[in-house]
């Protein structure tokens, strides 16, 4: 949020830590703008995001924890969640088979038999009823 409660659209969660309203405001009005100004202006912006990174690297938290998301384990799962906004509903699909495998190598040889015993219920009933 900036200084007026107004919510802004971040690409990325680091977006929000190295970008504000203002660099927002000018990435929208480029594509306004003649083309030489165009290429000045897309320069400035990633000068000054480059300058916010440095400086954001070098803040004392950030030096001693690194970059977290509040609210989420940072962990394998909460990063490719973060990465769906990004994927067609095709990719977010395998993705999430991609997940589910991973998922099945983490249990027993125990769990992994009665998950499968219990798709295969599953399946079985889908066909038995067509």
């Amino acid at each position: 949020m900036d200084d007026n409660n107004r919510t802004i659209n971040y690409s990325t969660y680091f977006d929000s830590l190295v970008s504000d309203v203002n660099l927002q405001m000018l990435k929208v009005i480029l594509p306004f703008l003649p083309i030489k100004t165009q290429k000045l202006l897309s320069i400035i912006i990633k000068i000054t995001e480059l300058k916010n990174t440095i400086i954001l690297l070098n803040s004392p938290q950030i030096r001693t924890t690194g970059i977290h998301i509040n609210g989420t384990g940072n962990n394998l799962n909460d990063m490719l969640d973060a990465m769906k906004q990004f994927l067609s509903p095709s990719d977010i699909e395998i993705m999430d088979i991609f997940m589910t495998i991973m998922e099945l190598g983490k249990m027993s040889g125990d769990e992994q038999n009665e998950m499968l015993n219990n798709y295969m219920e599953m399946f079985s009933g889908i066909s038995q009823n067509n």
